[in-house]
């Protein structure tokens, strides 16, 4: 029992340091995710000016290419 009420207080501080970490780590997600939205919206001139090597070349879409589409059944 004296062992229970000694570890209280170590036990209680632990939690606290928890949560204060959770909370760091999520405001640090919040701010990251606002830095990357600030970076869009404050100048959107840059980014459509950068250039990435693929402005000539046309992808076609093809999602699944090993499916045939007289394979597909639509039966329920």
């Amino acid at each position: 029992m004296m062992l229970d009420q000694t570890l209280e207080p170590l036990k209680a501080a632990c939690c606290q340091a928890e949560e204060i970490h959770a909370m760091t780590a999520e405001s640090e997600i919040q701010r990251r995710k606002q830095d990357h939205i600030d970076i869009v919206m404050a100048d959107g001139r840059a980014l459509s000016s950068a250039k990435t090597g693929f402005e000539s070349l046309i992808f076609e879409h093809c999602a699944l290419p090993e499916l045939h589409l007289d394979d597909v059944d639509l039966a329920t």
